[in-house]
C-alpha cells in the first residue's frame, strides 16, 4: 500500500516506469499484475484532475461559482492547477474574501498563485492589499514576480500614488533585465504620468519596443494632464505617422487637450 501511495504521489520513488521495469526483470519477463493496477490507477488519476479542472474552470467562467466550489471539494484528487482555477473563480464573482481565505489555506503556493491573487486585487481596486501580499511574496517565498504581477503592483502604485515603490518595481525590471512589453509599458508610462514624472514616463515610452494604441493614449493623455499641450498634439502626429489607428479614447483625450488648449 505504501508502495502504491509514493508512486501516486508523483515523487523520485514514484517512478511507476522504473517500478515496472524492476517488477518486469524480477518476474522473468512478465509483468506483475499489481504494477498494471497501479499503473492504470495513477493515468485515472491524472484524467481525473484534468476532467475536474476543467470542470471548474468553465463554471467560474459562467460565473456559477457554487457548482466550482461544490467539485473542488468533492474531489479527492486535487493539484495546484485546481487551487488557482478555484482561486480565480471567486475573484472573478468578485469574491477576494472568499478568494483570499483559500488562498491562505493552499498547502503550496506557486508564481500562478501569488499572481492570480495579486492581480485579482489591483483588479477589484483593493491596491493597498496588492502591494501587501507583493511584499510578503518577496520577503516569504522565492517566487519571482511575473508580467501579471508587476502589472497589478504598478497599477497599485499608481492609484496610492506610491511612486517610490513603482520607482522600486521600474529598477527591479531594469535589473533583472526583464522585457517590457506593451502592457507593462504602459502601465509604467501611465504611473509616472500621474505622478508628475513626465520624464521617466517618456523613457519608458521610447524604450518600449511595442507600442499599442493604450502606450499613445496614455503618453497623450499623460502630457495633456501635466500641462504639456503642444507635445501631447506631436504625441498624436506620431501616433498617426507610425501608423497606429486612433480610438475612441484617443479623441476624446484629443478633445480635451484641445479645450485645455483653448482655454488658455
Amino acid at each position: 500500500m505504501s508502495l502504491r501511495c509514493c508512486c501516486l504521489s508523483g515523487g523520485e520513488e514514484g517512478d511507476c516506469g522504473g517500478f515496472g521495469k524492476r517488477r518486469w526483470r524480477r518476474n522473468g519477463g512478465e509483468l506483475g499484475r499489481d504494477t498494471m493496477e497501479l499503473y492504470n490507477e495513477k493515468n485515472k488519476a491524472g484524467r481525473y484532475i484534468n476532467l475536474h479542472n476543467a470542470l471548474i474552470q468553465m463554471y467560474s467562467r459562467c460565473r456559477d461559482i457554487k457548482s466550482s466550489r461544490k467539485l473542488f471539494d468533492g474531489s479527492k484528487y486535487l493539484d495546484q492547477i485546481s487551487w488557482n482555477f478555484m482561486i480565480s473563480g471567486y475573484l472573478k464573482c468578485g469574491s477576494t474574501e472568499d478568494a483570499k481565505t483559500l488562498f491562505d489555506s493552499m498547502p503550496e503556493k506557486d508564481v500562478v498563485s501569488w499572481s492570480t491573487m495579486i492581480s485579482g486585487y489591483a483588479q477589484h481596486d483593493h491596491f493597498t492589499e496588492a502591494l501587501s501580499l507583493f511584499n510578503e511574496m518577496q520577503l516569504t517565498t522565492e517566487c519571482k514576480p511575473d508580467e501579471t504581477i508587476l502589472v497589478g503592483v504598478v497599477s497599485a502604485c499608481t492609484h496610492l500614488a506610491a511612486l517610490e515603490q513603482g520607482k522600486w518595481i521600474h529598477s527591479y525590471i531594469k535589473m533583472k533585465d526583464l522585457k517590457i512589453n506593451s502592457i507593462l509599458g504602459t502601465t509604467l508610462v501611465d504611473m509616472y504620468m500621474k505622478c508628475g514624472c513626465v520624464e521617466s514616463a517618456l523613457e519608458v515610452f521610447h524604450e518600449m519596443e511595442e507600442k499599442g494604441v493604450s502606450s499613445w493614449n496614455a503618453v497623450i493623455m499623460g502630457l495633456a494632464m501635466n500641462e504639456f499641450v503642444q507635445n501631447s498634439l506631436d504625441k498624436f502626429s506620431d501616433m498617426k505617422r507610425f501608423g497606429v489607428a486612433p480610438n475612441e479614447i484617443t479623441f476624446l483625450g484629443i478633445l480635451g487637450v484641445l479645450t485645455c488648449g483653448f482655454s488658455r
